[in-house]
């Protein structure tokens, strides 16, 4: 299993681990920004 250098020195995370914890995150934050867009118009 390759690791890439650059977010194993930053983050201690493999890209697969960055990429399965920040799906869900960004789930989220388009949940909420189209929530917000709605109530706003």
């Amino acid at each position: 299993m390759r690791r890439t250098g650059g977010y194993r020195s930053k983050y201690g995370l493999s890209s697969e681990e960055i990429s399965f914890i920040s799906h869900p995150v960004c789930e989220l934050l388009i949940e909420c920004l189209q929530h917000t867009f709605y109530a706003g118009t």
